[in-house]
């Protein structure tokens, strides 16, 4: 067997392959296709393909087709193969940024130039072996081996988009250690970290299939549940809360208590947001767990409507995002609140621009109850 890197070549064109044969063909292990459909046979036949150089106008699947059918495969050291268009000087610029789009990794001009074929081919063909790992490190967090912020921003993006398009369910959790500062002192750098990763056991024993946990700073978790909405999410992350509580760390003669705080935001299918409006929620409901001494959750039960798992406390953005929606009204319990949003930023402006209100915000005020 060749100790070669294989590369996987696909053009229509015998002269472009016998060009390629010719630049590359000493340094590597050149498996040949005239086509998408006869290169997808070729990578599920040859394991060892490390790198993709392929053409973008060919008969059965073109370029754009293989690189589209390569980033969906759900075998991860295909999907995460480096792919090079190789595309003519005249050829379509738009034709080559949408297969960029799709998922290509760098491009060539025909005809070649030798050494710039080569320091293409060098940079690109790593053992699969080699850029599974790496890929692995670059989305994985390597003490908990749960996802890292990276991939957990990215994933959300794409989590929160298709449940605003689908007009689907959707919560985000961010959960702290309490004191961890304190922690951090009073426990060896062994210890705590096999704290952390012991708590992100848990999470992973919780969440189903379909759902994401990821460690995003030292001592914070954050958690997507597709098609879950805020009792669901509370229920969830109570149970693991309630479990976390019943545990002591035991180090010599020392014992630790470990608590975690959590604020959850949801996207239910009546309200359009962005993922970074509900990590922004998220994050606010996780100081206001925090500053009510830790080791809880918000929302609770209790401020979610038993309606529709609305949290009482949504902000401004949420209701004109409703009423952007010509379909949708606040409830009365949302109505209320948005109120006791509003009272704050009106008691402001009437004493700036002096609008003489001050009657009728204490009116408001003894209706609606206390602001926040």
């Amino acid at each position: 067997m060749s100790d070669k890197l294989r590369i996987l070549v696909v053009d229509d064109s015998k002269v472009v392959r016998k060009a390629f044969s010719r630049i590359l063909g000493e340094t590597y292990d050149l498996v040949e296709a005239e086509d998408g459909e006869a290169a997808w046979e070729k990578l599920n036949q040859h394991e060892d393909i490390c790198a993709v150089f392929t053409d973008l106008n060919m008969p059965h699947l073109d370029g754009k087709g293989l690189v589209e059918r390569i980033r969906a495969s759900e075998d991860q050291e295909i999907n995460t193969l480096p792919i090079v268009l190789v595309t003519a000087a005249d050829e379509s610029t738009d034709t080559t940024k949408d297969a960029l789009k799709a998922g290509a990794t760098d491009y060539v001009i025909k005809p070649f130039d030798s050494v710039f074929l080569q320091s293409k081919a060098s940079a690109h063909a790593v053992p699969r072996d080699k850029a599974v790992s790496e890929n692995k490190l670059a989305t994985f967090d390597p003490l908990t081996r749960l996802a890292n912020k990276t991939f957990f921003f990215e994933h959300g993006e794409q989590e929160v988009s298709a449940a605003n398009r689908h007009k689907t369910l959707l919560s985000l959790l961010v959960t702290s250690i309490d004191d961890f500062e304190r922690l951090s002192k009073e426990m060896n750098p062994r210890l705590l970290g096999g704290v952390i990763r012991k708590i992100g056991t848990y999470m992973s024993t919780e969440i189903r299939r379909e759902d994401t946990v990821a460690r995003i700073e030292k001592n914070r978790f954050a958690m997507m549940l597709p098609d879950s909405g805020l009792p669901e999410a509370i229920e969830m992350i109570e149970r693991l809360r309630n479990n976390i509580n019943q545990k002591v760390v035991k180090h010599k003669d020392k014992v630790f208590k470990v608590t975690i705080s959590t604020g959850i935001s949801s996207l239910p299918p009546s309200i359009t947001r962005t993922f970074d409006m509900l990590m922004m929620e998220a994050e606010r409901h996780l100081k206001q767990a925090v500053e009510n001494g830790g080791d809880c959750t918000v929302p609770t039960v209790d401020e979610v409507t038993k309606s529709d798992g609305i949290v009482l406390t949504a902000s401004l953005d949420e209701a004109n995002s409703m009423l952007s929606r010509r379909d949708q009204e606040l409830s009365p319990e949302q109505a209320n609140v948005t109120m006791r949003h509003i009272l704050p930023l009106l008691e402001q402006c009437d004493k700036v621009l002096k609008l003489d209100l001050v009657e009728q915000i204490k009116a408001l005020k003894d209706r609606f109850g206390k602001t926040h």
